[in-house]
């Protein structure tokens, strides 16, 4: 598959998935961990239907997957969540687009290693790019919904899941080796802990927060 081929899917993945998320959230705060829930049970699926002729012994210890499961759970469930505190859109994908930088500076931190000078002024000129766009589409000015606190906590919970989603892509880095009979239960165990979450913890997970009006 050419170079030109994946990125194009990429793009249009990311920019899809981003459009009906939005679209479902909108309508639909509490879908959130559902929409998650079904990400993973068809990434879980196409693992077991397209590579179960390729499966080849794990090489990796199984630690290094339960901590990529968790770091990638906790994140996902963390985007959820902030939904549901009144966090405007668009600071939501203002905040999100630095995730490139953030990756950047905590595998400077980890690795101890520079980033290259080309990286990293794509890096910015992407987030720039983003902050840009999604700035400038915010014509209709969104109410402020609930307690400032609330708010707070929102944004610096998202600032969190740019660490973890850092972190996360560094524990990747470790998987050079085909795919695994681990790559498809990490994904089960994700699916399965997403649907208890989901599921079972109803009246525990986030709901939009009430307040009484003066």
């Amino acid at each position: 598959m050419s170079s030109t081929r994946i990125i194009s899917k990429v793009f249009v993945g990311c920019c899809l998935s981003t459009t009906f998320m939005e679209i479902i959230v909108v309508n639909k705060p509490d879908a959130a961990n559902l929409v998650t829930f079904s990400q993973f049970l068809s990434i879980a699926l196409q693992g077991l239907l397209t590579m179960r002729e390729s499966v080849l012994s794990p090489n990796i210890p199984l630690k290094h997957y339960l901590i990529l499961i968790c770091l990638f759970f906790a994140t996902s469930v963390a985007n959820n969540y902030v939904y549901t505190l009144h966090v405007p859109s668009t600071l939501h994908m203002i905040i999100r687009s630095a995730a490139s930088p953030a990756s950047m500076l905590v595998s400077w931190y980890v690795k101890r290693k520079k980033p290259k000078l080309n990286s990293l002024i794509g890096s910015i000129i992407i987030t720039f790019g983003v902050f840009i766009a999604t700035y400038g589409d915010a014509t209709i000015i969104e109410k402020r919904q609930g307690k400032f606190f609330q708010w707070c906590m929102g944004v610096i919970l998202l600032l969190m899941t740019l660490i973890s989603g850092a972190f996360t892509g560094l524990q990747q880095e470790i998987f050079k080796n085909s795919i695994t009979i681990y790559h498809i239960v990490g994904s089960v165990l994700v699916f399965i802990g997403t649907y208890f979450y989901f599921d079972f913890f109803y009246n525990m997970k986030q709901h939009p927060v009430k307040y009484k009006k003066k």
